[in-house]
């Protein structure tokens, strides 16, 4: 990662310019052509997922919302004059409704088709509602709990019911649906389902959890790492006196190449000496998995040191 920042200092994607490597992780600072900085990931900007600080969008925006619907009809409003201009919603304009009434609709709710009247409609289509309709309100589905209605929709021709969630969130739902028992929540269920799928003990990042990790690690050592010995430690030290893959001589220590995780203990040739931040990004990898000069690097050193060992 740090490689392919080096690379692209300096270059232009899009309206972004990389001026230089960014305090956060795996981030570049850059700099849009509209004057403004902004820290991006480097793989956003080289893929081009992202091509300015958040200006072309803004301006991408206005122009669909800049077109002139005056004297159009949608569904009961007809749009009139321009009220306002919001940057973030949009244009806000002045629309007069066939019952008379005058209402102020955002233009992009008008051509989506959110909204096709001042609320006369929602109120007409409720009252041809069958008199001896199923009252729903009160009743419980799953985790919903049914609080108004009903409302005719035109769309679907269903009955349909706002609901509150145990969560907090609102919705509407149809009769049919709910009494199918094909909808129980807003959606929180599935995630909670998946989160819980997906949760072991829930003890991530805790101190009894590191404390765990720690102490699963020395006993892995104690019973794999009896071939290592203060002699090699020293040897080791004195044949590599700086990290083998970045040159650094600060904060160095001997590392696995194939991890205590896959079983395999510190020994002549399974051996080698990193940086406390190589240590950290190859962590527990195999090294196999690693870029090819990395693993290169860590198979040749082991061997070299296992050579002047055995020697």
């Amino acid at each position: 990662m740090t490689k392919l920042i080096d690379d692209n200092i300096g270059k232009k994607f899009g309206r972004l310019t990389i001026v230089e490597k960014s305090q956060l992780r795996n981030k570049v600072r850059c700099l849009c052509d509209c004057g403004n900085e902004k820290d991006i990931k480097i793989w956003n900007i080289t893929s081009g997922v992202t091509v300015s600080c958040g200006c072309y969008g803004n301006e991408r925006r206005v122009a669909a919302n800049s077109k002139n619907i005056s004297g159009k009809r949608f569904g009961r409003l007809v749009a009139e004059d321009i009220v306002d201009r919001n940057a973030n919603r949009g244009v806000l304009w002045r629309c007069k409704c066939d019952c008379g009434n005058t209402v102020n609709v955002f233009a992009n709710s008008l051509m989506c088709g959110n909204t096709r009247s001042c609320g006369c409609l929602l109120k007409d289509a409720t009252r041809n509602l069958p008199k001896n309709s199923e009252n729903l309100i009160g009743r419980s589905f799953g985790r919903l709990s049914v609080i108004s209605g009903p409302y005719y929709d035109e769309i679907t021709r269903c009955r349909m019911w706002e609901c509150m969630c145990a969560c907090g969130n609102v919705i509407t739902r149809s009769t049919g649906t709910l009494k199918s028992g094909h909808v129980l929540s807003c959606g929180c269920y599935n995630r909670d389902r998946v989160r819980e799928c997906n949760t072991t003990h829930g003890m991530s990042n805790t101190p009894e959890y590191d404390r765990a990790l720690a102490r699963s690690r020395r006993e892995r050592e104690k019973r794999l790492d009896v071939a290592w010995s203060l002699e090699m430690e020293c040897a080791i030290f004195e044949f590599f006196s700086e990290c083998v893959l970045c040159e650094s001589v600060e904060k160095l220590s001997v590392d696995h190449v194939y991890p205590i995780s896959m079983g395999y203990g510190l020994e002549p040739g399974n051996a080698t000496v990193l940086c406390m931040k190589c240590n950290s990004r190859k962590n527990r990898s195999d090294p196999n998995s690693l870029d090819e000069r990395t693993r290169d690097i860590l198979f040749s050193t082991a061997e070299q040191f296992r050579s002047q060992w055995m020697d």
